[in-house]
């Protein structure tokens, strides 16, 4: 008798046990992401279920909704881009919506309990839906965050299920540049000027250029495949904002043209990690407005520098070195070039210590400048 009454309790705490046990699951923010043209934010909503929700439809999803807190002033317009294979079968009794509502977020799963449903594996990540959200003001964050006080899940059975929240959707846009151009500053100097919108782990701009030349194509557009392989060169770099949400300007002067009039710049914007992006390109001509000859550099030298000079208009170019009592030592140039702004390198690993003067000769233009030659 005592044997059959212990039977018979055990039986029942066992059923008590059983049917108050307690429906878990873990939600999901996964994989926030904004694309290339900083247009788009999207999120994944993830579902795990942690413990055995029972046995036949008990273990199927019921009505959800879920709800989410968001940056208003950032994002708007959600759109579901993605629905589980599993829940967007019509035949599994499914259906799905997704709207604003009460300055939240909420996607929406519609449970038809004339159906069987969708039976959940324990301990098996189901990617449920993307949402995509328009970005309406690239300053800021996304700030997508689980609200749990609104978000419900429900079993086929109508059984409330106890959520846990795991991660969220605050992403920073990246630098966003905003504007590019350039300008000619006085005779032989070219100004870039370049404004961001957001700026995340920006270690800074280095600022490349290179002479077109009347064969080339013009500027091109970042991965435009019939782009012409050119040969880039770094004129100068300035340093980024680090983080910032708030638009920032840049400027950099380019005084060292050298090799025609027409010249493309673009940035290469460098993040702190190490990793790059480029910018479009811009072009420009810069005519010079006067004959120039440059100071040669460096001065004093030994045994090689550098002389620059301009020319507003094609010319015949004579350039020449003399020593101290006036005897030609080297003959420089000696050619008809074009208008635009040139260098050449002068080696004077053959002459002894002293001082030289150069020439240029173009017709129109003489000018004579000291060098000091030191070994």
């Amino acid at each position: 008798m005592m044997k059959k009454r212990i039977t018979t309790l055990m039986f029942l705490l066992y059923f008590v046990g059983t049917s108050i046990a307690q429906n878990t699951a873990d939600l999901f923010i996964e994989n926030p992401t904004v694309n290339a043209s900083q247009t788009k934010f999207s999120w994944e909503i993830h579902l795990t279920e942690t413990n055995d929700w029972g046995s036949l439809n008990r273990k199927a999803l019921g009505n959800c909704s879920f709800y989410f807190d968001y940056n208003n002033g950032a994002l708007s317009n959600p759109v579901i881009t993605y629905v589980a294979p599993e829940i967007s079968n019509a035949t599994d009794g499914y259906s799905s919506s997704t709207g604003l509502t009460g300055g939240k977020v909420q996607v929406t799963l519609f449970y038809d309990n004339n159906k069987d449903g969708v039976n959940l594996t324990t301990s098996t990540k189901y990617h449920l839906y993307t949402v995509e959200m328009d970005i309406t003001d690239p300053n800021q964050q996304s700030m997508l965050a689980w609200d749990p006080i609104n978000t419900g899940i429900l079993n086929a059975q109508g059984s409330s299920v106890d959520e846990s929240y795991v991660g969220n959707g605050d992403v920073a846009l990246p630098v966003e540049l905003t504007t590019l151009n350039v300008e000619q500053q006085n005779n032989d100097a070219v100004g870039i000027h370049w404004e961001t919108a957001t700026e995340l782990n920006n270690y800074g701009f280095e600022i490349q250029r290179v002479v077109l030349n009347k064969f080339e194509n013009k500027p091109a557009n970042p991965g435009d495949e019939t782009a012409v392989e050119r040969d880039w060169k770094v004129v100068g770099f300035v340093k980024g904002s680090g983080n910032s949400n708030a638009p920032k300007k840049y400027s950099y002067v380019d005084k060292n043209l050298f090799g025609g009039t027409h010249f493309i710049y673009r940035l290469k914007q460098i993040d702190i990690d190490g990793s790059f992006d480029y910018s479009g390109e811009v072009e420009i001509e810069v005519i010079p407005t006067k004959y120039e000859l440059s100071q040669n550099y460096p001065n004093p030298f030994n045994p090689s520098t550098t002389i620059k000079f301009s020319l507003p208009e094609k010319s015949k170019v004579r350039l020449d070195v003399y020593n101290m009592i006036g005897e030609l030592v080297a003959t420089l140039i000696n050619k008809e070039l074009e208008a635009g702004f040139q260098k050449i390198t002068f080696n004077a690993s053959g002459l002894t210590s002293g001082v030289y003067f150069y020439r240029i000769n173009t017709g129109k233009f003489n000018k004579v400048r000291k060098m000091l030659l030191l070994k």
